[in-house]
């Protein structure tokens, strides 16, 4: 933003080193991105309702337009749900846009009152897939997902169903997509999404059942990472899937024709990060007491490590094991939980 005016402005980085220069100023608070061609591309920017009000009542004046919205944040009117977001601040009366970039045109693709999602790219670069979801006042609980052409900007509905939230595309090799949504049947609308394969408008359920969680979801203080790249996610017949399964997180594969499950990882830890390298994984990892190491994963579960960065602190500190058990609550239901004892306890013994 630049005196209240959205603006987004890329730049150039050269491989070989040197200082980045400027590429491309675009009038907008862009979101995400997903390129055709360096002179052709789709983005998703944050839409004001509000301050395209007040562009039109100053005649398209950005500075005066900027000035009156800022002129009235003495107090903010709420008057939807949701109106605020982690990591974005207040979002009422905002929607994320769809736009294209067409060598030097801008085109608005979806309505001001749409909330957009970008998906994928196929790798023809003939079709962009994105959610989107109209509303005034009460964000849905679900959206539509749409497949468009790169070419004409038709748009087709390919929703799983009705009543589905869509997290993720995965275009395959042989024209089939792998679509992720969470159709809240037993969780509600924070039930972990399902993986379905689908095919000329038709779908069926590939894994999922809310019993695990997609990317790792173990909490530690000692990781960082990032889930499996969506353009990574399709290779060699299987969809490949970073998931935590109760106290570990690992990675496992499906076979698209099959539906047939298969853990890669077998380890218990937590993965944190996870990528193709060579002729299988590479993987940052929490293995039994250490901090996170990088490890070489072969297509069969095999474990290398290749940094041992850890030692020299695992070697000063005394670390405890924690100690897992399992207890039934008042209602006689079995909870899974850990135990972290001091070093050196001795039963008995204070």
């Amino acid at each position: 933003m630049q005196k209240g005016i959205p603006l987004t402005v890329y730049q150039l980085l050269p491989y070989n080193g040197g200082e980045a220069r400027e590429w491309l100023r675009l009038p907008y608070a862009v979101e995400d991105i997903r390129f055709l061609s360096e002179k052709r591309f789709f983005f998703t920017a944050r839409f004001s309702l509000a301050y395209d009000a007040a562009l039109k009542e100053c005649g398209g004046d950005a500075e005066k337009a900027a000035a009156q919205v800022k002129a009235d944040e003495d107090y903010r009117v709420l008057d939807e749900v949701p109106f605020y977001f982690n990591g974005q601040g207040y979002i009422n009366g905002t929607r994320g846009r769809l736009y294209l970039y067409d060598n030097g045109k801008i085109e608005a693709l979806t309505p001001e009152k749409t909330a957009v999602n970008l998906m994928a790219v196929s790798p023809d670069a003939k079709t962009l897939w994105y959610s989107a979801a109209e509303f005034e006042g009460l964000l849905p609980e679900f959206d539509r997902l749409y497949a468009l052409d790169t070419k004409t900007l038709k748009t087709e509905d390919v929703s799983v169903s009705d009543h589905a939230e869509h997290r993720g595309v995965t275009p395959l090799a042989d024209g089939r997509v792998a679509i992720f949504a969470s159709i809240a049947e037993k969780h509600g609308i924070n039930e972990n999404p399902n993986i379905y394969l689908c095919e000329n408008g038709a779908c069926r359920l590939l894994y999922g059942d809310g019993e695990h969680c997609f990317n790792d979801s173990l909490l530690s203080d000692i990781k960082a990472g990032r889930a499996l790249p969506e353009a990574a996610l399709a290779k060699g017949g299987y969809v490949w899937k970073h998931d935590t399964q109760d106290d570990r997180s690992l990675l496992l594969r499906i076979d698209v024709e099959t539906g047939a499950i298969e853990n890669v990882t077998r380890e218990h830890g937590a993965i944190s990060e996870v990528v193709f390298y060579q002729d299988g994984f590479a993987i940052v990892a929490l293995r039994g007491l250490r901090g996170p190491e990088l490890y070489a994963v072969s297509m069969d579960g095999a474990e290398t490590q290749l940094t041992h960065l850890n030692d020299a602190l695992c070697a000063e500190y005394a670390c405890s094991e924690p100690q897992s058990f399992t207890f039934k609550n008042e209602r006689g239901t079995d909870i899974h939980g850990w135990a972290i004892p001091p070093v050196g306890m001795e039963t008995g013994k204070k």
